[in-house]
């Protein structure tokens, strides 16, 4: 597994250590179960990524972490620490990935 697809949603709380949290819809893969999913959000070193404007926008999240909506769907929570949530779109389609790439 390489990457886990979503789509950003909006900013659904303020946490002290983690910064804003960006609640992301998860995008299943069929060749992929929730189980390996969160084993994989679970790795250091994630980023997530989207196509901008001026093209890919990469944010580093302080923490990321699985949630189970209302609705028993899976989903994930992403802590943005520093990261300025207005820069992340709502609604557009995204990926969380291990890198070590420079930020954009």
């Amino acid at each position: 597994m390489e990457k886990v697809f979503c789509k950003t949603k909006s900013v659904i709380a303020d946490h002290p250590k983690a910064g804003p949290l960006l609640d992301v819809e998860y995008i299943p893969d069929p060749r992929y179960s929730w189980e390996q999913v969160t084993a994989f959000l679970k790795r250091e070193g994630l980023v997530l990524k989207f196509e901008g404007p001026g093209g890919t926008v990469t944010v580093r999240p302080v923490q990321v972490e699985t949630a189970t909506s209302l609705t028993d769907r899976p989903g994930i929570l992403v802590g943005l620490g520093e990261s300025d949530p207005e820069r992340i779109p709502s609604g557009v389609r995204a990926w969380l990935e291990h890198s070590n790439c420079s930020l954009s």
